[in-house]
């Protein structure tokens, strides 16, 4: 299998105008904006690069079940693809087909840039348990999930557990609600379909049509949490805007044993209320 890349570095984008024009969200959200896009070094998430052997997965996928318009092949010339195999770290004579995959409906999501071979290669995910370190999600905020949730079963996509409404805690001490459920999908990525409910603003935008936006952040399952965190915060001028312990519960989304006890931390851009990492 084709080892999927999660291109983080050069996938934050250096143009502030996104984040500029993000809506702020209400005070009592624990993830508004706590600082300005004025003083960022960086902006949000911006494209995220996966490598695969497997096309007709993803359009199922993406495409098929999520709603994501597809770009592609897109032609590229020898020199520019030679400069970014360099960039890549891959050898100057890798050949690969390139296609783009977003949602032009919502404004500010995240587009995923994914590179075709003919041939597997190496994966960067083992197994599908959660608690195994490499990238782990691309989530999909949405404003009604069940019927999206349906739909990716039809298609013949499993969860790692049912979907599974939590209570999460806001800064007056009011809770609201969220809806999450985790696919698994192709190259061992799994998809995330979010709702934040009781009038809370969506994790990303949405396609006012749909219902439906994103991708709008990646999860990564790490382990030495302080100096990953510290890079992101520290060399990229990010803001750590919720870090919290937390617990599974008995239909735990993302598929680990009730009682699971892992830290949680969500990294944004300055000023940014979309793209971040998990």
């Amino acid at each position: 299998m084709r080892r999927p890349i999660f291109i983080v570095l050069i996938a934050l984008s250096v143009n502030l105008a996104a984040a500029r024009q993000a809506p702020q969200t209400r005070p009592v959200d624990p993830l508004a904006p706590r600082t300005s896009a004025d003083s960022a070094a960086t902006g949000p998430l911006h494209t995220v690069t996966v490598c695969t052997n497997e096309l007709a997965a993803w359009l199922k996928l993406y495409r098929d079940g999520l709603g994501l318009q597809v770009r592609g092949p897109v032609s590229l010339g020898d020199e520019v693809r030679r400069t970014l195999n360099g960039l890549w770290g891959m050898s100057p004579a890798e050949r690969w087909t390139l296609y783009l995959l977003d949602r032009p409906a919502a404004s500010g999501a995240v587009q995923i840039r994914l590179l075709v071979f003919d041939a597997p290669g190496p994966a960067i995910r083992q197994t599908w348990d959660p608690r195994e370190p490499a990238p782990f999600t691309l989530g999909f905020p949405t404003s009604n999930l069940p019927p999206l949730d349906a739909k990716l079963r039809e298609l013949g996509f499993t969860s790692l557990a049912r979907m599974e409404q939590s209570q999460i805690p806001r800064p007056d001490g009011t809770k609201y609600g969220m809806r999450e459920s985790v696919f698994k999908g192709p190259d061992k990525v799994h998809v995330v379909g979010v709702s934040r409910l009781d009038d809370m603003p969506q994790l990303g935008p949405v396609d006012p049509a749909t219902g439906h936006g994103g991708p709008a952040y990646s999860a990564q399952v790490i382990v030495n949490s302080d100096s990953v965190i510290a890079f992101y915060t520290d060399v990229l001028g990010m803001e750590l805007r919720s870090d919290r312990e937390w617990k599974s519960g008995a239909t735990s989304a993302i598929g680990v044993p009730e009682g699971t006890a892992f830290r949680l931390a969500l990294v944004y851009a300055k000023g940014a209320s979309t793209g971040q990492l998990l």
